[in-house]
């Protein structure tokens, strides 16, 4: 894969990151705190191994490809964080 494509799939893998976050802390309910206990930790690993998927197959391309896939992964986060906080995605989240 190209430099480009490893910053697209950073980018991807990045708002899953968002997504399974907000996804997470909408279902966190104080009734049921065991299953808020292992929906965030469940959710904390998947985005991890995800993230730690897609960096080392980059690197194991090249640093440069790491290096893009990472910032697609943070640009991708940020990018939506904004989004969010200025309401221009809340029809995506008030699901």
């Amino acid at each position: 894969m190209n430099a480009v494509g490893w910053f697209f799939t950073g980018a991807l893998v990045g708002l899953a990151n968002v997504y399974t976050i907000a996804r997470t802390v909408s279902r966190i309910r104080p009734e049921a705190r065991l299953s808020a206990v292992i929906a965030t930790v469940g959710a904390g690993l998947l985005r991890f191994v995800f993230a730690a998927v897609v960096l080392s197959l980059a690197l194991q391309q090249n640093v440069s490809s790491g290096i893009l896939a990472f910032g697609g992964m943070l640009m991708a986060r940020w990018s939506v964080v904004y989004l969010i906080n200025t309401e221009r995605l809340a029809w995506v989240w008030s699901r």
